[in-house]
């Protein structure tokens, strides 16, 4: 068996973590594995020219503890003459961060300190501590709670090209043995001894007893499948992110929208994993959404009907009307818009729905077709009247709809061609004078549309944006 500084060199490189000439933040609490991380890394440093910062994050939560923690980091930097940063936080830290444990916010903000050293710094890498043990614990604390692939995968050996964790493959013990053979001083976190840590049982009662009954190498074992696993997520997730595209209809801040049939024809794995992923895209977590609640999304797609809703924790909204699936969170819906002219314009940028809409005037020259499209409008100019208005759709509105007898409501037209209602707001109406001339990207108005007497056209496009 390699020693260990041989067998994080071997991780290193298995991982591709670095390169050489990084300049690697080392996140050191002080404890055990933080500490053997910070001197296996003093042992390879020649070997990748490595410049290492030192950052600890006094939390604050274990009082004079969690200053022997930083005293003691301080006199280590200082003796061996390595630069080091350090941080305290207060209780007001804390309270600005909602929803969430102590222990999930102190995580927040150790690793939002670790981003904003590693810019400051202008470092390239920020290496963590975790180990096998810690890889299994993870593990087994998601299948208990309950976990997909993605959760299964545990920790990475590297996230974002960024965090890395050269000890991933080492076990525990071979970690206490590295810092006891070589006479290596570090603290203990009395926090990781209290039963009341979901993870610190499974440390100190599960593990034990599945080594000695079931598997004495249950930590290798696990750290394997966990490989595995991530291997095998990375190939679905490929496949998932191929499929989100084809089913996607629409994506903005705090807004999804699926068709429906396209995401109903994928296997059930790829349904749930574009869920996941249309969630994530706006939540930026999955943080209180469970298995059940993406099944629940899943047989809601299933019902029939012209409109269903689900409620999903963290204010998040989900609508099935007709063949689209709407996921919303964190908004009020489309606001409200009103766009008045006096004079045609040439091009006109309707922000509050990411579009635009552009005019010409086609003198002297007509289109082969007169033929209204999804994105264009033919228009006769001669019957414009002013004010130009684009807004959204009222209560109440109704116009003349080409190709039909008698005017429509614009809410029973909406309802006949199947548009959900989250979405009547984004349709932008065109209006000369009091007259809806073109309800955009669907139907123009009987009287406005150009016909092949028309003298002059008035060319109307609706364009993304």
């Amino acid at each position: 068996m390699p020693n260990l500084i041989s067998k994080v060199k071997m991780t290193i490189e298995k991982y591709q973590m670095l390169k050489g000439g990084e300049k690697v933040i080392v996140g050191v609490s002080g404890g055990p594995d933080s500490i053997c991380l910070l001197y296996l890394l003093l042992e390879v440093k020649e070997d990748y020219q490595l410049q290492l910062v030192i950052a600890h994050l006094n939390h604050g939560l274990r009082g004079d503890e969690s200053q022997r923690d930083e005293r003691f980091i301080k006199e280590m930097a200082q003796q061996r003459d390595l630069p080091y940063k350090i941080r305290r936080l207060n209780p007001s830290s804390y309270q600005k961060i909602k929803g969430t444990s102590l222990q999930e916010k102190a995580r927040i903000l150790r690793y939002a300190f670790f981003r904003e050293l590693l810019e400051k710094q202008n470092g390239d890498k920020i290496a963590l501590g975790h180990n096998a043990d810690d890889q299994a614990e993870t593990l087994l604390i998601r299948l208990i709670r309950g976990a997909g692939t993605r959760g299964l995968c545990g920790i990475p050996a590297v996230r974002e090209n960024v965090f890395i964790r050269p000890l991933i493959d080492c076990e525990r013990a071979e970690i206490e043995q590295f810092l006891r053979l070589r006479g290596i001083d570090y603290v203990e976190d009395s926090s990781n001894e209290e039963n009341k840590y979901l993870r610190n049982r499974i440390r100190k009662e599960l593990i034990p007893q599945l080594k000695s009954r079931y598997n004495p190498r249950l930590v290798s074992t696990l750290s394997q499948t966990s490989n595995i696993l991530r291997a095998e997520e990375e190939y679905l997730q490929s496949v998932s992110e191929k499929s989100f595209k084809k089913c996607l209809i629409l994506k903005e801040k705090g807004l999804v929208v699926f068709d429906c049939l396209k995401l109903q024809s994928y296997p059930l794995a790829i349904q749930l994993r574009c869920l996941r992923d249309g969630i994530a895209s706006f939540k930026g977590n999955l943080r209180q959404i469970t298995y059940k609640h993406l099944f629940s999304i899943v047989q809601l797609l299933s019902k029939a009907g012209s409109s269903k809703c689900l409620n999903l924790p963290g204010g998040i909204k989900i609508t099935k009307e007709y063949d689209r699936l709407t996921i919303q969170g964190g908004q009020k819906g489309t606001p409200s818009f009103f766009y008045t002219f006096s004079l045609i314009p040439e091009f006109i940028h309707i922000k509050e729905i990411k579009k635009g809409m552009r005019f010409t005037l086609m003198k002297g020259e007509k289109p082969f077709s007169f033929t209204s499209g999804q994105d264009t409008a033919y228009l006769d100019s001669h019957k414009v009247r002013f004010p130009l208005i684009i807004r959204n759709y009222f209560p109440g509105d109704w116009f003349y709809p080409s190709g039909m007898r008698g005017r429509k409501k614009i809410k029973d037209f909406f309802s006949d061609k199947k548009i959900p209602v989250s979405e009547r707001k984004r349709i932008p109406l065109l209006l000369f004078g009091n007259r809806i001339s073109w309800v955009g990207g669907f139907r123009v108005d009987q009287e406005m549309a150009a016909t092949l007497e028309t003298m002059e056209i008035l060319k109307v496009e609706l364009r993304s944006l």
